[in-house]
């Protein structure tokens, strides 16, 4: 049986999803809320993994979470507290955390991908799959290579991709406050000696190639060898900076 159905207009506003933005450090998150129709909110958030949200009442809209892990991706939503009602919740968003909480200043400063590339921003176009996008391997083959140390290594799978696709993996915050110099080891390959398979270094103080400066490009054709690239910062180079690397197919 069914009795007495009825509709009506929430007393409590819903907030829309453009209402809600979040801003992640390593540990504390900027949960930013520009919903108009309110002027109280809960926001629930939890990591991706566990099952139960946390609650936070504010009345400000501009709201820090505490205490987060860093590299964790987090589910949050909003909804408006009206005091004896509450919205509907508004949809449900995702931000990750990032490794650190400043810029790193503490030279030298190594990276092997070890825990992968959860430290590093990577994009990547292509006609074909996010496939043919930097990650972090053990081994590769076309050319056949190991890590040059450790257990793993950063790979881009120009194999199939069109010609001109690219990834791009950019570095955590530097903080420069001297000459800098900047080495990697690059596995050359005599595999494709034809095709323009290349990586391009930038440096630049936003996260972003747009307005980098191109430091160097280095070609993938070469003998089956690891060869070390050194390659001199320019000159009075500081503050935050941070390293691109792209990649191109030639393929």
């Amino acid at each position: 049986r069914i009795d007495e159905v009825m509709v009506h207009i929430s007393d409590c506003s819903r907030p829309q999803a453009d209402d809600l933005s979040v801003v992640a450090a390593a540990t504390t998150a900027t949960v930013t809320i520009t919903d108009e129709s309110n002027s109280a909110w809960i926001i629930y958030y939890k990591a991706e993994s566990e099952s139960d949200y946390t609650a936070v009442p504010t009345t400000s809209q501009e709201t820090q979470l505490t205490d987060l892990t860093a590299t964790t991706t987090y589910n949050i939503y909003v909804v408006g507290d009206c005091g004896a009602a509450q919205s509907a919740p508004s949809s449900s968003k995702t931000f990750r955390t990032r490794c650190f909480d400043e810029a790193i200043s503490e030279f030298p400063y190594t990276e092997g991908f070890e825990s992968g590339l959860d430290c590093w921003d990577v994009t990547y176009t292509s006609t074909n799959t996010n496939t043919y996008q930097w990650t972090a391997v053990s081994s590769s083959t076309g050319p056949v290579c190991n890590p040059h140390s450790g257990a793993n290594m950063a790979k881009y799978q120009s194999y199939n991709a069109s010609v001109g696709s690219t990834s791009t993996m950019i570095s955590p915050a530097m903080d420069f406050s001297a000459d800098m110099q900047l080495s990697f080891w690059m596995y050359k390959s005599n595999l494709y000696p034809n095709n323009n398979d290349r990586v391009l270094v930038y440096v630049n103080n936003v996260a972003s190639e747009t307005g980098a400066t191109l430091l160097g490009t280095i070609a993938l054709a070469g003998t089956d060898v690891w060869e070390e690239q050194v390659i001199a910062l320019p000159t009075g180079l500081n503050g935050t900076h941070y390293l691109i690397f792209k990649a191109i197919s030639g393929y």
